[in-house]
């Protein structure tokens, strides 16, 4: 099997014992399991450790292993991955709604089930700590956390506002990461956006993978950012552009492979890293997650 270990911006690949080229040092592995902290939101003033933002990918081959090619290693239910899709925009008939819309078609295509659902589903309040020991989570971050957990993976398609994620998104997220057990945690997802600007929204994209990934999201490394958004769309609800539709079609596709493969094959183990030093073997990090 492979292990990959995700540092910084790229994949770093490491073998079987096929030995290292000669002055590149082979990635450390973990030796033994190592817990790291627990995962708590910032939402409020008193809280725990902070989780760390950037991870390692999971150990994975690219499909999912034939039933019994491994002791123990596949998962012999046939129960249909469930994927949440959440548009992050509140406007009606918005772009990034009609982008959900577009992979919520192709999740359902593959023999996943998408649950689809838009932000303004879910109305909560600008968060407040005071509000919430007084009153509890409102309505609104019970239902967006229950959607959450009751799924196997978490896309979702969101605006750029200003060059970073919208305060709604933000704020459901904060709301939600009050939880425990806190859902975003150890959950594959993927990212997408839409925009009338060139950049197709990527910016709020980036911004939005560091709440997530603080709370341990496995957020999938590529994401798809729809440039020109308002006439990249047929009437079908496809893109009119036949290059666009098929790497959005094969960015999911791959993510689902992954979805599978962290849910059928418990044999699969995953790693993440705070900063390119760390050292796997320090025990006064414990930032390495079996």
């Amino acid at each position: 099997m492979t292990d990959l270990l995700l540092l910084g911006a790229g994949f770093f690949a490491t073998g079987g014992e096929s030995p290292p080229e000669a002055g590149v040092p082979r990635p450390a592995r973990v030796s033994a399991p190592m817990t790291g902290p627990e995962h708590y939101g910032d939402a409020g003033d008193d809280q725990g450790i902070r989780a760390p933002s950037v991870k390692g990918a999971r150990m994975t081959s690219a499909r999912p292993l034939p039933s019994g090619a491994q002791s123990g290693a596949a998962d012999t239910s046939h129960e249909a991955l469930r994927v949440f899709v959440l548009a992050g925009s509140s406007r009606a008939d918005s772009l990034n709604s009609r982008l959900a819309e577009l992979v919520t078609g192709l999740v359902d295509r593959s023999e996943a089930v998408a649950d689809l659902a838009h932000i303004r589903d879910f109305a909560v309040p600008p968060y407040d700590g005071d509000a919430e020991a007084a009153h509890g989570p409102p309505e609104g971050a019970t239902a967006l956390r229950d959607r959450v957990r009751q799924a196997h993976a978490f896309v979702i398609a969101s605006p750029e506002y200003n060059a970073s994620v919208p305060g709604t998104v933000k704020n459901a997220i904060d709301w939600v990461s009050r939880f425990r057990p806190q859902p975003f945690k150890d959950k594959q997802t993927l990212l997408v956006s839409a925009s009338p600007s060139m950049v197709g929204g990527n910016r709020g994209l980036w911004a939005l993978r560091v709440p997530l990934e603080h709370l341990g999201a496995r957020v999938y490394p590529d994401m798809f950012s729809l440039a020109r958004a308002h006439q990249a769309f047929a009437p079908d609800g496809s893109l009119l552009e036949a290059g666009l539709h098929e790497r959005l079609t094969a960015t999911v596709k791959a993510f689902l492979e992954l979805v599978e493969a962290d849910t059928r094959y418990p044999c699969l183990r995953h790693r993440w890293y705070e900063f390119l030093g760390d050292q796997t073997n320090a025990p006064v990090t414990l930032r390495a997650e079996d």
